[in-house]
């Protein structure tokens, strides 16, 4: 059954990156993955010690530096590792739930590991997850196996150093996990801790020897800590990664620049990386101090975000990704099925104590500073864990006859998963993909490469016509100083030579901005099948494409199909509520084929959108008059 288990999580994984591989996902690396990949590449070139002290945590850029000198710099070669990392993940899940309750939770909890939704993603993402997750897991599994030997607790201590030169967020569990040894050893577990720390500080104290040998300052890991805690405490927080007012990316060289820069600004002197990091983190205990209520509302923001259902994104959103990966679509296991079941779980099921410190330490280091779905994902083996003990205590109650039992917890999971799974405003905006798609659009934008720019760009005001940034990003894709064609045709459909335009957008790359226009040529030419033509070309590339929709239609109402061209603007209108002259034309039509009522509908729009436009009002009236 094991084997069963690790065999499908490992298939689930290369089957993600098959589908993956040749998708936006793999094309471009964005924010943090292009910063470790970049400083990964140095590495490789030799340049192992680095000039400045860390800003981004240092430990994924040596990995991949590692797995880049031994397999070669490309990105399947790290899916393929953190693919085994993952499968490895669901052996260590299997044996901690063995050790803690029994050989059936264990596979229960990993066979849910092997397809749980964002554990495939994150496992085929350049980010830090996978190997935070292994060697969390690794570490929990040394400490639960120690029983008070040295070499095994050492092991732990240096697993979590590791982990928290990834992320330095399970140092507050090493922090804390001493009460944990007292209570199982008494004295003996202050020795046993020692061991622990020891261990965890080898490798801590190797990064800070080096942040001071380069940049003449303590750093315990990097410099960041206190413009990441301004980033989650400060009065425009909202409980997860938002870029402050200053900046204008959140990409972690300018970021790092900025931030220093602005700093310096309201303290009116030269500071250091250490010295600018402790600025903003007293700015940030300066807002917690000054506006207790403010500060208590956004603690509970931050909770409400880290129990909910979706996984808030502060890099690769995995909502996009399953746009472009249709495995990800049939995993459909995520946190807001399996919390529910947990916190019943951790009800009815035995704890473990050391398991309940860990998340609680977790949970704590994200309310200290925000909260995201990379941040939570290493206590999914816990949530996992309580899951799988409630499954199975379930169909114990089934099979005993204990119902009345079994409906009370089933009520207790339904009430649990209600606040879980509920969206407001804020968590749903998370997951619309507006400004994940815009991202994307702007790293296709800087290679060149403006047709995948521009599709993402489209993509992006198809999810939010309204979205300024993407709008502003296709109009510079389209009018774009390299596409010579582009521009030239442009220019001269303006001045109305529709047939020199022709000629000039043939000279350009084939995109769906590229047909739309030259089927606007072709109809202001009135040559109505090549304009259909070129409008459909534009819709095979982007079936969103609200524009060519809306001259679509107008070409069948040039060629007397009414029908047609109502169909043509209500997907325009499907697609872009607002836009004017589609609700007038459709209107229009459907006054034509004898339905005034749905006609009615598209000019109380434009009456309401357009109460001072006397000519448009005249027009309307006209047509109403004109009608039998």
């Amino acid at each position: 059954m094991l084997w069963a288990i690790l065999v499908a999580a490992l298939g689930v994984r290369l089957a993600y990156l098959y589908q993956a591989v040749d998708t936006p996902l793999f094309e471009v690396l964005l924010l943090d993955s292009e910063f470790y990949d970049r400083r990964a590449r140095a590495l490789v070139a030799g340049d192992w010690l680095g000039d400045r002290p860390f800003f981004m945590n240092p430990f994924y850029s040596y990995f991949l530096a590692a797995i880049y000198a031994l397999c070669g710099a490309e990105y399947g070669w790290v899916g393929l590792v953190q693919a085994g990392l993952g499968t490895g993940s669901c052996y260590l899940i299997y044996a901690l739930g063995r050790k803690l309750w029994s050989a059936k939770i264990g596979l229960l909890a990993a066979g849910m590991a092997a397809v749980y939704q964002p554990y495939v993603f994150y496992d085929g993402a350049l980010l830090t997850a996978a190997p935070i997750t292994f060697l969390n897991l690794a570490a929990l599994y040394c400490l639960v196996r120690a029983q008070g030997a040295v070499r095994w607790l050492l092991a732990a201590g240096l697993l979590l150093g590791l982990s928290a030169t990834a992320r330095p967020m399970v140092l507050l569990f090493v922090a804390v996990v001493a009460g944990w040894f007292v209570a199982q050893e008494g004295r003996r577990g202050w020795r046993q801790w020692g061991a622990v720390v020891a261990g965890c500080g080898l490798v801590v104290g190797a990064v800070a020897c080096r942040n001071y040998l380069v940049g003449g300052e303590w750093l315990l890991t990097t410099s960041s800590a206190g413009m990441n805690f301004y980033v989650g405490n400060h009065p425009e927080a909202n409980g997860i990664y938002a870029q402050v007012d200053f900046l204008t990316s959140a990409e972690p060289d300018l970021e790092r620049e900025v931030f220093i820069r602005e700093a310096e600004a309201c303290t009116g002197r030269e500071l250091t990386p250490a010295q600018a990091s402790r600025f903003w983190l007293a700015a940030g205990l300066r807002f917690a101090v000054e506006n207790p209520r403010a500060y208590l509302a956004l603690q509970g923001r931050k909770l409400y975000m880290f129990w909910n259902g979706v996984e808030a994104q502060n890099n690769l959103s995995l909502y996009l990704a399953r746009d472009f990966v249709p495995l990800l679509r049939w995993c459909v296991l995520g946190w807001g099925l399996v919390a529910p079941l947990a916190v019943a779980g951790w009800v009815t099921c035995r704890r473990a104590g050391l398991l309940d410190l860990y998340l609680a330490s977790y949970l704590a280091a994200c309310l200290l500073f925000f909260t995201s779905s990379e941040y939570r994902l290493p206590v999914v083996p816990v949530i996992l864990f309580y899951a799988a003990g409630w499954i199975a205590n379930a169909a114990a109650w089934a099979t005993g006859g204990a119902y009345r039992r079994l409906m009370g917890s089933c009520l207790l999971v339904a009430l649990v998963a209600l606040p879980i799974n509920y969206r407001d405003a804020g968590a749903e905006r998370l997951t619309r993909k507006r400004v994940d798609y815009y991202n994307f659009g702007t790293l296709y934008q800087r290679r060149g490469d403006w047709a995948a720019a521009e599709n993402m760009f489209r993509k992006a005001l198809h999810i939010d016509p309204s979205f300024a940034p993407a709008a502003s990003g296709l109009a510079a894709v389209l009018q774009e100083d390299g596409d010579s064609g582009i521009q030239r045709g442009l220019e001269l459909f303006g001045a109305g030579e529709y047939e020199a335009a022709v000629a000039a957008f043939s000279l350009a790359r084939p995109s769906p901005g590229l047909y739309n226009n030259l089927g606007l040529c072709y109809y202001r030419l009135g040559q109505w099948s090549e304009a259909t033509a070129h409008f459909h070309k534009a819709l095979a590339l982007d079936a969103d494409y609200a524009r060519a929709h809306f001259n679509l239609g107008l070409v069948y109402v040039k060629q007397s199909d009414d029908q047609a061209a109502a169909t043509a603007f209500a997907r325009a209108l499907e697609l872009d509520p607002n836009h004017t002259q589609a609700h007038y034309r459709r209107g229009e039509v459907l006054l034509r084929l004898g339905r005034p009522r749905a006609a009615a509908a598209h000019w109380a729009f434009l009456r309401t959108r357009h109460p001072d436009d006397v000519r448009l009002q005249a027009k309307i009236d006209s047509m109403i008059q004109a009608t039998p």
